[in-house]
């Protein structure tokens, strides 16, 4: 999974670079403009017992623009996390709203945004579910007029089976607009 990871950020890294969006490629997004996005990071997560779980995320989503500035949409995420022999996966699925500061002319679109989900998590024998609740800031740089690369910084607070568990995750992705 790290080598899909570091294979899917230098992809992202190598397209920024094979040219510069028109001026005009963020300013195309706008109200009724859908966009459908993958992403994923590896992370750390810090539930309540103090203990430091590594986690490897993978998540596809579907916005829609309701505004010229803000889109509402759906995630499904899986998380992988392992901590000594243990190892859990928990799947989240989410809805959002982002509000997207475009400014004419410029490439690359800074965004806020907040997630609400359900989360169901298996570890061993054991499953239980609970809910998410996620701020995060982002920015999309667009490489094409249909076609930008994001990096997104988001805090996580999960309640599952009685216990919260807090996860601060930087994701990497690839949106189409359409």
């Amino acid at each position: 999974m790290r080598k899909a990871l570091v294979l899917v950020c230098v992809m992202v890294i190598v397209m920024m670079f094979m040219g510069a969006a028109s001026a005009d490629a963020a300013y195309r997004i706008g109200m009724g403009v859908n966009e459908f996005t993958v992403f994923g990071s590896i992370s750390n997560m810090s539930p309540s017992t103090g203990d430091s779980i590594k986690t490897t995320i993978v998540a596809a989503g579907y916005n829609r623009f309701v505004t010229n500035d803000i889109s509402a949409g759906a995630n499904i995420e899986t998380v992988t996390a392992s901590s000594g022999g243990n190892k859990a996966e928990m799947t989240f699925i989410e809805i959002n709203g982002k509000y997207h500061f475009i400014r004419k002319g410029e490439p690359l679109v800074p965004y806020a945004g907040l997630y609400l989900g359900r989360v169901s998590m298996k570890a061993g024998d054991v499953s239980e579910s609970g809910t998410e609740f996620k701020p995060a800031v982002g920015l999309k740089y667009f490489v094409s007029d249909n076609t930008s690369v994001n990096a997104e910084l988001s805090y996580s607070r999960a309640s599952i089976g009685g216990e919260t568990t807090n996860t601060t995750a930087l994701n990497f992705g690839l949106s189409v607009y359409f």
